[in-house]
């Protein structure tokens, strides 16, 4: 199983559906949804904790007040009843998205407009390994941004695949050399751009795209 769900945020959730899907979500999850300064990182982080639980249900059965999440040492969370059980959930701009799978995996999306392509050089320069950053300033314009989400976001999916997040330096690996991984390229539509990071095989990702009125509806059934 290696399944990826890409949620477009096209309209932002009612007051009533916002505290309606809060009751289906643990109150650890409530009390971290009112620490949040904005209220669409609090509708991104409520919207994947639902499609998850939407998720476990599908495949295990497993009724939403049996499922019981913790996090590894590093802060990554897993579903405690059922080791089998992987996920992983990243979210920016308009868009949440989610993998699952039965193995370890990571995903990461980032958006276009929000990377400066001075700071991106910067960061590349200081992070990077000397291959990644060859290959970005191989690139020019439009192009050396591309060059360098892709780079981002494979090495942010392989850090959250790994489970450690930051505590692994992004200096100490490449993702343009072999791995004992995989990495897939999830969608770029030229706002955003995903990758995940996934144990090596041969399995390639079921990819669904979902509206907010999809997801309501998928959880209502």
């Amino acid at each position: 199983m290696l399944e990826t769900y890409i949620i477009r945020i096209n309209r932002n959730l009612s007051e009533h559906e916002y505290q309606q899907l809060q009751i289906w979500i643990s109150p650890e999850k409530r009390l971290k949804l009112k620490q949040y300064f904005h209220f669409i990182d609090a509708q991104h982080t409520l919207l994947g904790d639902i499609l998850v639980r939407k998720l476990i249900h599908k495949h295990f059965y497993i009724k939403n007040n049996e499922i019981i999440f913790d996090t590894n040492a590093y802060g990554k969370p897993f579903l405690k009843n059922h080791l089998g059980f992987h996920y992983n959930i990243s979210h920016a701009g308009n868009y949440v998205v989610c993998v699952v799978g039965d193995k370890p995996v990571g995903i990461d999306v980032e958006i276009y407009e929000t990377v400066n392509l001075k700071t991106a050089e910067i960061i590349a320069d200081r992070f990077f390994t000397d291959d990644e950053t060859e290959y970005i300033f191989s690139q020019t314009g439009i192009r050396r941004k591309r060059a360098f989400l892709q780079i981002w976001t494979m090495k942010e999916s392989y850090i959250k695949h790994n489970g450690k997040g930051l505590n692994i330096p992004l200096r100490s690996f490449s993702v343009l050399c072999e791995f004992d991984i995989c990495f897939h390229h999830i969608f770029e539509n030229g706002e955003a751009i995903s990758h995940i990071c996934t144990d090596l095989g041969k399995e390639q990702p079921s990819v669904f795209e979902l509206t907010v009125s999809d997801l309501l509806l998928m959880y209502n059934n």
